[in-house]
């Protein structure tokens, strides 16, 4: 399972409770909720005209929660190698990459 499927909000069921892990199981996945975040900004922060339609809208928001968790997988891969390799420590800070 690729990290964008995973929960957003991961749970321990507690077995000895079966109604409370039913309850707690599925949720949103990590793409959802940063699609709903990125979907929230771009509503709130939209500018009138045709363009501007919610399809439009829902797809910007799900192409950059996309764009949002592969960078984060692409320095949390780096930061892995880097640890690995003994050959120092990961920076705190991110560069921004121009595209």
């Amino acid at each position: 399972m690729e990290n964008k499927d995973l929960p957003a909000y991961p749970t321990s069921p507690n077995k000895n409770d079966p109604a409370w892990a039913a309850a707690c199981d599925g949720g949103l996945t990590k793409r959802e909720l940063v699609a709903a975040m990125a979907m929230q900004g771009l509503c709130g922060c939209s500018i009138p005209g045709p363009h501007n339609r919610p399809k439009n809208r829902a797809r910007e928001a799900i192409e950059s929660a996309d764009e949002l968790l592969k960078y984060l997988d692409e320095i949390n891969t780096e930061q892995s190698e880097i640890r690995a390799s003994g050959t120092g420590s990961p920076p705190d800070t991110f560069k921004p990459t121009t595209s």
